[in-house]
């Protein structure tokens, strides 16, 4: 869908740096324009990343969850093997881990502890099953005392550049042939003995669909399709999905939307609009003495 707060704050930069337009894409660009909206986007975008690290850095990880709630995010069903885990793509720093029923919380270690733990130095902190810890390299989670088993955790979200979107949305997946819907709660997964193109493309986009009485809704966490015969399968993960089996011709539909608000437009609440836009204006200022310095 259009990526409508950012595209005003493309407009708004236009008029602070005395070159306005009325379309923030490139077809509102014209050749006497020193900031062509390619190098308006990239500033809006610095910007937001800007004032998410300098807020971080001043707050903390834990603060920072407190003051940005619309940063945080729980991840779907980890599973642990030989005690770590890749972390979904967009997680950037990870303050809480649990095992998937909430039974169970790891401790966090500060880098300066891991290999102190690790070699069992640490006298203070020896991990259990019972008291199990992590800690975060690159793209994984790592864990000692539970190394095994489902977690979720839950992380600030790694800021990500923003490209600009004019249109409503996109056409997205729409099936609606009930008979070869089906649900299996076991496994959480909805097959469609048809051929819509499913693919691994389409992890953590959200799916819904509705039987009757009541509409479901998840975040998908695997997609596939097999051919001959033809038949697409799609795991989900979430609260709001069904707790029993669901037989063919009782689903009605399903539908698969393209573009969702948490992955195109600026996922900071709109009162630190002001703040990006203020950092943006002086990355346009820094350009243009650069350019020019007197």
């Amino acid at each position: 869908m259009a990526t409508t707060r950012f595209n005003n704050l493309i407009l708004k930069l236009s008029r602070l740096v005395k070159e306005a337009r009325t379309d923030p894409s490139t077809a509102g660009d014209t050749a006497k324009q020193r900031f062509k909206s390619a190098l308006l986007v990239d500033y809006v975008n610095r910007a937001m990343k800007v004032f998410v690290q300098e807020m971080l850095q001043a707050l903390g990880p834990n603060k920072f969850s407190e003051t940005f709630p619309e940063m945080v995010k729980t991840s779907t069903t980890l599973t642990l093997s030989g005690g770590s885990v890749t972390l979904p793509t967009d997680a950037w720093i990870v303050t809480d881990l649990d095992k998937s029923d909430y039974s169970l919380r790891f401790f966090s270690l500060r880098q300066e502890e891991v290999q102190m733990v690790r070699g069992g130095a640490h006298k203070l902190i020896v991990p259990s099953a019972t008291k199990p810890v992590f800690w975060q390299e690159q793209d994984k989670l790592y864990t000692l005392g539970l190394t095994s088993g489902d977690v979720k955790a839950r992380y600030i979200v790694s800021p990500q550049d923003i490209a600009i979107i004019m249109t409503a949305s996109g056409a997205g997946t729409q099936y609606q042939t009930s008979a070869n819907l089906t649900w299996t709660a076991a496994t959480k997964l909805l097959t469609v003995n048809a051929d819509i193109d499913a693919a691994a493309t389409w992890v953590n986009k959200v799916c819904t669909f509705r039987t009757a009485t009541n509409v479901y809704i998840g975040r998908i966490t695997a997609a596939a399709q097999a051919l001959a015969p033809d038949i697409a399968t799609i795991t989900l993960d979430g609260p709001a999905l069904p707790a029993g089996d669901i037989g063919a011709g009782l689903i009605l539909d399903l539908m698969i939307p393209d573009d969702l608000p948490d992955q195109t437009d600026l996922i900071l609440d709109p009162v630190h609009d002001d703040a990006i836009l203020s950092r943006a204006y002086q990355l346009a200022l820094n350009d243009t003495y650069m350019r020019n310095p007197q």
